[in-house]
Parts: structure tokens; sequence; C-alpha cells
């Protein structure tokens, strides 16, 4: 039996906004989830495993593999020592779990499915996770990033819609962020001269569901980068690169143009 299982549970925002053990996804997070559920083969350690809803999915990742890197015998030799490093299941084996997040919701399945108690995290222990991937938990990182020669920054959490509304109209701009959300769908830029009944309700929906609201201003920037970071037991944190994202829509932008180019020219070659 393989020591530990990853599991890839692209939800944990949404399921710890609603913390509860029955939170259920909506239909297309659930498509989302079942379609990459072989992403943790990327980063499983050797001789684990990964749980996947399928083994289509698996036979896919391998056809896919072998059409985009393969062409040469020393590619294919590698393709083959590389694919069979982790081992795949469909079932839910009781063992170790490294999930993308733990929630209530995924302990709960968990158990339905038999994992033994020893291998899931405690209440307590899910309650931290839930605070820590809070995004209440960066005004207590902003003051340390501020002492950095040439930042800036400030945050507030506003607890009633009053508080909210007071602060947009002392600032004019703001961008308002759910504490926990998912794809995008936790933010949104508001100004005074646009705010209304509409926006007032969706901010105290997140008021009422996650009990704050995270208010910050609108800045003048150059562009949107984001810090990756790799967390180990024993070796603690490392600064592992930046992502940003106008380096991914430069290449699909490229990407797209090479295609464009290429079917003119084979339009042109064939229709002289």
């Amino acid at each position: 039996m393989f020591p530990n299982v990853y599991l890839f549970n692209p939800d944990y925002d949404m399921a710890m906004a609603n913390f509860t053990p029955y939170y259920k996804s909506p239909a297309e997070i659930m498509r989302m989830i079942a379609d990459l559920s072989v992403l943790p083969w990327w980063f499983a350690e050797e001789g684990n495993c990964v749980k996947v809803e399928n083994m289509a999915l698996v036979s896919l990742l391998q056809k896919q593999l072998r059409e985009v890197c393969g062409g040469s015998m020393e590619v294919e030799r590698r393709l083959d020592e590389l694919l069979p490093r982790a081992a795949w299941t469909v079932e839910w084996p009781s063992v170790r779990y490294i999930p993308w997040g733990w929630t209530p919701a995924l302990v709960h399945r968990l158990r339905q499915e038999g994992v033994e108690e020893c291998f899931l995290p405690s209440e307590e222990a899910v309650r931290r996770f839930r605070f820590l991937s809070s995004r209440q938990r960066c005004l207590e990182v902003l003051p340390e990033l501020l002492k950095i020669d040439g930042t800036c920054g400030e945050m507030k959490a506003c607890v009633s819609l009053s508080e909210l509304e007071a602060f947009l109209q002392e600032r004019g701009e703001l961008v308002l962020k759910a504490p926990w959300s998912g794809s995008g769908r936790g933010l949104l830029k508001v100004s005074s001269a646009s705010w209304n009944t509409q926006l007032a309700g969706w901010a105290a929906r997140i008021l009422r569901v996650q009990g704050v609201v995270m208010a910050e201003p609108i800045y003048d920037k150059v562009i949107d980068f984001a810090m990756e970071f790799y967390a180990e037991k024993q070796n603690g944190v490392h600064f592992a690169g930046y992502w940003w994202l106008a380096h991914f829509s430069r290449f699909c932008h490229l990407q797209i143009i090479d295609i464009q180019q290429y079917y003119e020219t084979m339009y042109r070659d064939t229709n002289p």
C-alpha cells in the first residue's frame, strides 16, 4: 500500500467560506475537480499515489504528454521512466491524504468513504487552517511589508455595511474582497459613484456568510504579480519565484498570432 494519497480539491476556498461538512460545490466546479484530478501527479513525491475520478483521465494525460513531448527515442525513454513514478487510484484507501486543502466537507467525505480517524485532521486543526487561509491574515502581514523601503498598502476589515460605505465615501474607490473565495468570484471593484443597491446586496451577503468584507484602496499600478513560496516542514519556507499574469497572457497572445499566421499562409498556398 502506498504511503500517501494526493488529492486535488480546488473548491477549497468556497468550502472554507461555507465551513460545514455538507457543502456541495456547483456543477461546473465538480466538473473541474474531476477533469483536474490528475494535477497532483506533477508534484507528488515518487512512490505515492494520486486520487483520480476515473482512469480514462490518466490515459488522456499520458497520451497528451507523448503528443507534446514525444518525438525522439530519448524523450520516449524518459517518459517511460517518469510516468510510473506515482500510482493512481479511483478508490478511497484508508491512508494519509495530502489534499490541496483540508475542509470540513473533505473530512466528512473521507469519513463516509471509510478512512480511519487517525488519518484525518481534528476539528481544531481545520479551524486553524481556515484562520490562516483567510484574507484577514493580510492585516497581520501588511505592517511588516510596509517596513520595506518603497512599499505601500492599506487594508481595512469592515464588519458592517455602514462601516464599509463610510470607508468608500472616504476613499472614493475600493477593491472589496471576501475573506474566502475562489475563481475570482470574491472580488469587486466599486466607487462611491457606482455604489448601488445591487452592490450593497453583494457586500451584505458576504458579511452575513463570512462575517467581514476586506476593503483596499485602488492604486495607480504598473503590473499585477504574485510571489510564490514553497513550505516544508523540516526546511521552513522558501521563495520559489514570481507569477506574472502578463507572462502567460503574452505567451497566449503570441501563440494565437502564430496560429493565425500559419493558417493565413496555408490559405495563400492552397488558394493562389
